[in-house]
């Protein structure tokens, strides 16, 4: 399960106001055969993450996840199930947030390592072995970044 923020102005003819709609939405399935709105396509920066097994996301007192700021913000919650017999299930994940107006001395972040989530790698059903390349140039590895990772 993971929350990503949206940039609504991220193409041309897109802006906040056209937003408004998809917040009274109840979603869409990725497997069905309904295209997902072009909107969605830009929430792509990850705020905070969880699948089965982890803890949690936790970060030292002096660290934040910058959330909102001066213009509205959207965000995408995306959820992943397993539930191969179809049975009758009704889920209350989500996540917890402790929002806050005091700012922390640093921003976190997350970063995502790998190929690009896309409707372009759909892994077909009842596959026994599915290989999906991504592939950093020199371009990219030759730079050096600093990373602080607690």
């Amino acid at each position: 399960m993971t929350l990503y923020e949206c940039s609504p102005n991220s193409y041309f003819g897109s802006d906040s106001s056209s937003w408004d709609v998809w917040v009274k939405s109840n979603g869409a399935i990725c497997n069905s055969n309904l295209l997902t709105p072009r909107d969605w396509d830009s929430c792509i920066t990850p705020v905070a993450s969880w699948s089965i097994g982890a803890s949690g996301q936790f970060l030292p007192p002096h660290v934040g996840i910058p959330l909102g700021g001066d213009t509205g913000k959207y965000y995408m919650l995306e959820i992943h199930y397993d539930n191969p017999n179809g049975l009758k299930i009704q889920d209350r994940s989500g996540f917890r947030i402790h929002y806050t107006e005091n700012l922390r001395p640093n921003d976190g972040g997350m970063m995502i390592a790998g190929v690009s989530i896309s409707d372009t790698q759909i892994i077909p059903p009842e596959q026994k072995l599915y290989r999906n390349v991504g592939i950093c140039g020199p371009s990219c590895t030759n730079v050096n970044y600093l990373l602080a990772l607690f």
